[in-house]
This record gives C-alpha cells, structure tokens and sequence, in this order.
C-alpha cells in the first residue's frame, strides 16, 4: 500500500497533473459562468453580439405569435406565402402578417428585419408558423 501512496505522489507532481487540474478547474468556471469561453474570448465576443442581434430580431415575431395565441386567432390568410407587403394594405394575408405590418411603423428594427433579411431569413414563412 504504501507503494501506491509513492506513486500516487509522484503523479501529482507531474505537469500533466497540473495541466489537466489547471483545465478542469476553468471547465467549472466556464460552466459556473465566471469565466467566457476561449472561443468567445478569441472571437472578441463577435458571436455574442450576433446572438443578441438575432434574438431583438425574432423576439417581435414571437411576441406577435403569443398576441395571436393569447387571443385566439388564426395566424393564417389566404395570401401568406412569400414576401410581407408592407405597404400594400389592401392584402389579405392572415392576422399575423397584419399585425406585423402594423408593429413595424414604430419598430426600426423589425422593418429592417422585414425588409432587408434575406426571404430565407424573415421567420413569417407558414411552415415557420405551424
């Protein structure tokens, strides 16, 4: 037994050892929260910044998702496919592409969203709303 205690010593005194604890213990940090992630360290918090910019886009479209829920409506219209009209008011195209058209005269961003997004990009597609 007391070779095992010799051994076990004189592992812990090996610089693995104190890489792989030194590693272990920023793991938990990272984990915990205390401390960023190499890769966002590295990035300069570029993909951070890129979250938050998606989440401001979307989050009006899923508010406007929760109002139509909330109060019982149907999402769709006959004319819900493509393109969000902005300007064309006398389009049929479902409650909430309504209810975007009228969020957007007073949120910048959600225009911007609506109508520089790439189509691919708009999240207001029906196979998005199912």
């Amino acid at each position: 037994m007391d070779n095992w205690k010799k051994m076990f010593n004189s592992h812990q005194s090996t610089q693995f050892h104190k890489q792989s604890i030194t590693a272990y213990e920023n793991l938990v940090k990272i984990q915990e929260g205390g401390q960023e992630n190499v890769i966002d360290l590295i990035d300069g918090n570029r993909k951070k910044k890129q979250v938050a910019e998606n989440r401001a886009k979307i989050k009006p479209l899923i508010e406007t998702v929760l109002v139509c829920g909330r109060e019982e409506m149907s999402l769709r219209g006959h004319r819900d496919a493509g393109e969000l009209k902005i300007n064309n008011s006398s389009a049929k195209e479902g409650k909430f592409r309504a209810i975007l058209k009228y969020r957007e005269k007073g949120d910048a961003e959600l225009r911007e969203t609506l109508e520089q997004s790439n189509k691919r990009a708009t999240y207001i597609s029906p196979k998005i709303q199912k």
